[in-house]
């Protein structure tokens, strides 16, 4: 109980330092970086010189770059949207990112949760986790729809992940056998343990996948245990 605790914390100090950083990234380097190139578009426009202003656009595009580099950074680390629009929102945005670099996937963001609350932790740990079970999907599955769907089911808070893709066989993963070779899935299985869920996983090899976390929620309040 005590290392489950101390797994807790270190995940919600991890999601803080991130927001932080992030924060710092936004503030100082995003911003500076803007006023920069809006300088140099200043000076480029009262150039006559060809050749200069040829080298300074290239200067300028180099800059542009960097702050769309910056911008991407900062929302791989934490996304702004989800302590400001909540928890679907940061999936549908970081998702919406993601595909951008990928062709022929379909992605459905199914919001079926009306009016339920989590606190920081568990909503620092369900976005890291949904974030890896579609980084997962995207890298392994070969799939062509993913579908992701927030909803209560009962006494439950469920995210399901699902999608059309090749399969694997669980109990390969059960047994330290992972698609990326890695601890991906158990790590996600204990976080979900931590905030007093689960996650299940059906799969068959050429049958597509569904992963769904689940957390126990009250039915009156809507809000999570």
């Amino acid at each position: 109980q005590r290392l489950k605790s101390l797994t807790s914390q270190l995940t919600l100090a991890e999601e803080q330092e991130r927001r932080r950083i992030a924060a710092n990234l936004h503030d100082d380097v995003g911003q500076n970086l803007a006023i920069t190139r809006l300088q140099l578009a200043s000076v480029i426009h009262g150039l006559d010189d060809a050749d200069r202003k040829e080298q300074l656009d290239e200067i300028s595009s180099m800059l542009q770059k960097a702050t769309r580099d910056t911008r991407q950074l900062i929302f791989d680390l934490s996304s702004p949207t989800m302590h400001e629009l909540g928890l679907a929102a940061a999936i549908n945005e970081w998702a919406g990112e993601q595909l951008k670099r990928t062709q022929g996937l379909e992605f459905t963001l199914a919001d079926k949760l009306v009016g339920t609350e989590f606190d920081e932790e568990q909503l620092a740990i369900l976005f890291r986790n949904t974030r890896e079970l579609v980084t997962n999907t995207i890298k392994h599955a070969r799939a062509k729809k993913l579908t992701v769907t927030l909803e209560k089911v009962d006494h439950e808070i469920r995210i399901t992940v699902q999608d059309d893709g090749i399969g694997f066989d669980p109990q390969r993963i059960a047994a330290g056998v992972t698609l990326g070779g890695g601890f991906g899935l158990f790590s996600i299985e204990e976080r979900m343990k931590n905030l007093g869920g689960e996650l299940v996983v059906n799969s068959r090899p050429h049958e597509g996948c569904t992963m769904t976390m689940s957390l126990p929620g009250n039915q009156q309040t809507g809000r999570i245990l």
